[in-house]
């Protein structure tokens, strides 16, 4: 008996599988269930259920079964109200109760003994606590949200009211925070039930404005077998949808510095006080969406519109920062040491006098051609002082704009599309942080954009099959560096730089840095498409829940880490340093010295899964859920097969002056990407091609370990 159930279980899935072909999901929607009864406590077979939004009026209908239970699935998280009719017994309308994400709302009816025609409002017997969805996690709601203080708006914020959500790690990557203890790069996020998650960092792509967002879910624990990927928690953000009535809001938050007062440390610097210039405007929109031809549009299509502006200007002050002074610009350090002479360029002149034109005086004519380039450039501010202050002005301007669709054109068929884009222009001086003297401001573009069509078809109200299509897409063009500043080769480097963006970067250890961000003029166009299918069935006391999905992410990154080269000055006790920074620079004398090549990628991964799970309602006091899901990850790939591993013992013939030991794809035994593909739960090590015996579970393990830490 459990071969044939195990067997019809596997047939039901793969059928589900086949159907939706490709997907990825999960649900974004919640459940009204409860029993009817008199006052006897009898259960009511066959009484007529309505489970009315309150907001739209749209009406979902169910029949209890002989146990007198119903149960209405998938429905828009809002303001619900039950109503039951049964010949014999007086009609009943319960009072509004509040339906959110992930959750089943129930209602337990008594029916009194009258006439149909009698109308009953009653204050039903509603479960406060969830006692069906045995997932652990915490909602914010719309109170919350629009009134709880946000700066920046980022609603996100709000997750760090739930128990266990901490703040993030600065050393784990990905999100904002941590769900549980786990990593903030382990975080899914879902927005309207499409996966929102960017595949490559695992950080949110589209973050709504709260007036779009209508609730928001994180669930942190014992998830049922529809939810999969990650394990570090799961942020599940629904927007609003509109409603019968027309409405709207209008809003404008200002922050200025108009009353602040300027800062201790900037004031002495003799520096104007920070400002801080931020405006954040917006409006909304919703009502029904009135279709010419169509009728009961007015009940049946809704829309919301949201739009959200910043307008943002700052100031950043970098103060107390040593530099040159003009004539040690020009080799004289004769008083750089309390006025007088710096007795390590002294010493340094008096042993090698070719160099001197004075006590502690470089000669000009033995300055590095490099070195008065970049003073001839004015790449490098001098200070009378040696010591130099500066402020320079940041911007940070955004444009959002969120539309969220309902259409029910039939009783059976309901269509929700989502769309979404968000749009950062950001102006970033001194380099983005890498820089500490003015002129080398960076610009920032970042782009994310978001869409969703959600489609519902209720066979019966025991049976319903939503599929849902989702692509997202985010592209960030980061450090695009001041492109009338000189490069190396006109500066009179000697390098050959697969991209040039300004001057080769200096810093010194006593603190002065000059150039741009290391990382380069960096392009992120990431991808996602996602498919699910979910198809429910209730039959007495079980309600079934079958899904499949599909992922296809792809990744083109150009990342050039130190392509443009830098140079780091400073004596740290080496025995060739003149023993002043400074004038190292002069004379060319570097410390250290380091270069990178332009690093493009095309990642390529895919992700599949499919799922079972029963929800067996023992009785009233107690529900079993019980589930099996199947997921694979495909390793990344690179289309062009630019990446690498470490299989102990093996010499890559594709590249053979490469280390013992590093492979590429293409090299016998090697993965085609990061690490080799693994179907099953758990692999044999002589599955591994290319090698035998021990050495097989070594190289496996090895590969294993190796691609973990990419």
């Amino acid at each position: 008996m459990k071969y044939k159930s195990m067997r019809i279980f596997g047939v039901i899935a793969l059928v589900v599988f086949l159907l939706c072909g490709r997907s990825w999901a999960q649900t974004a929607t919640g459940r009204v269930i409860g029993t009817v009864s008199d006052q006897q406590g009898a259960v009511i077979p066959g009484a007529s259920v309505s489970v009315i939004d309150a907001e739209t009026g749209r009406t979902e209908s169910a029949t209890t079964n002989k146990d007198g239970y119903f149960d209405v699935s998938a429905l828009p998280i809002g303001t619900y109200k039950v109503s039951v009719k049964h010949e014999g017994f007086s009609n009943v309308v319960t009072q509004e109760q509040k339906l959110e994400i992930n959750n089943a709302l129930r209602f337990d009816i008594k029916l009194n003994v009258g006439e149909t025609s009698q109308v009953v409002t009653v204050n039903a017997d509603v479960t406060g606590v969830e006692t069906v969805n045995p997932t652990v996690g915490g909602s914010v709601v719309g109170a919350a949200i629009a009134n709880l203080p946000l700066n920046g708006r980022n609603v996100l914020q709000l997750a760090q009211l739930q128990p266990g959500v901490t703040e993030s790690n600065p050393d784990a990557g990905g999100g904002g925070f941590s769900v549980s203890g786990g990593r903030t790069d382990a975080v899914t996020y879902l927005l309207d039930g499409g996966l929102n998650t960017n595949l490559l960092r695992n950080s949110v792509v589209f973050n709504p404005n709260p007036d779009s967002v209508a609730e928001f879910r994180i669930l942190s624990s014992n998830y049922t077998a529809e939810y999969g990927r990650n394990g570090g928690g799961i942020i599940s953000v629904v927007t609003k949808s509109g409603t019968r009535d027309l409405h709207g809001s209008v809003y404008d938050f200002l922050r200025n510095d108009a009353l602040d007062a300027n800062s201790f440390f900037t004031k002495r610097a003799g520096l104007p006080k920070d400002a801080l210039k931020r405006n954040q405007y917006g409006a909304t929109l919703g009502g029904p969406l009135l279709l010419p031809g169509i009728a009961r549009s007015r009940d049946r299509n809704f829309f919301f519109v949201s739009y959200q502006g910043q307008r943002q200007v700052q100031s950043v002050a970098q103060t107390n920062i040593p530099t040159f002074t003009p004539a040690e610009a020009k080799g004289d350090f004769s008083k750089s040491n309390a006025g007088g002479p710096d007795p390590s360029v002294a010493a340094f002149l008096q042993a090698h006098p070719e160099y001197a034109a004075g006590p502690a005086t470089i000669n000009p004519a033995k300055i590095d051609p490099v070195a008065a380039a970049y003073f001839a450039s004015k790449l490098i501010p001098t200070s009378s002082t040696g010591i130099l202050n500066s402020s320079a002005g940041s911007t940070d301007n955004r444009n959002e704009l969120s539309i969220k669709l309902d259409f029910q054109p039939r009783d059976s068929d309901k269509i929700t599309v989502s769309l979404g884009g968000n749009r950062v222009d950001q102006l970033l001086p001194f380099g983005d942080g890498s820089a500490n003297v003015p002129g080398y401001d960076d610009t920032t573009k970042q782009h994310q954009y978001f869409a969703n069509i959600a489609y519902l078809k209720i066979f019966s109200p025991a049976v319903l099959n939503d599929f849902r299509f989702t692509v997202q897409r985010s592209y960030a063009l980061n450090d695009t560096a001041v492109q009338s500043l000189p490069g190396p080769n006109k500066l009179g480097i000697q390098i050959h730089p697969d991209i040039t963006y300004g001057p080769s970067s200096v810093y010194f250890d006593n603190g002065l840095a000059l150039g741009f961000n290391l990382n380069g003029p960096t392009t992120l166009p990431d991808t996602t498409w996602s498919y699910s299918d979910n198809f429910t069935w209730s039959k007495g006391r079980n309600n079934w829940k079958f899904g499949a999905g599909f992922s296809a992410f792809q990744d083109n990154l150009r990342y050039s880490y130190a392509a443009n080269a830098d140079y780091q000055f400073g004596d740290n006790g080496r025995p060739n340093s003149i023993g002043n920074q400074f004038a190292d620079f002069l004379l060319g004398n570097a410390a250290n010295f380091e270069q990178g090549p332009s690093a493009p990628n095309n990642i390529r991964t895919k992700a599949t899964y499919l799922f079972g799970q029963d929800e067996l309602r023992v009785n009233n006091h107690l529900t079993l859920t019980v589930g099996l899901r199947y997921e694979y990850n495909s390793p990344k790939t690179d289309t062009l097969g630019r990446t690498d591993g470490i299989i102990p013992g093996l010499q890559s013939t594709r590249f053979p002056a490469a280390p013992k030991g590093l492979v590429f794809p293409g090299d016998k035994g090697a993965p085609t990407g990061l690490y080799f593909p693994d179907k099953r739960t758990s692999r044999r090590a002589s599955d591994l091609p290319g090698v035998r015996g021990r050495e097989r579970r070594q190289a496996f393990v090895a590969a294993q370990e190796s691609s973990s830490m990419c």
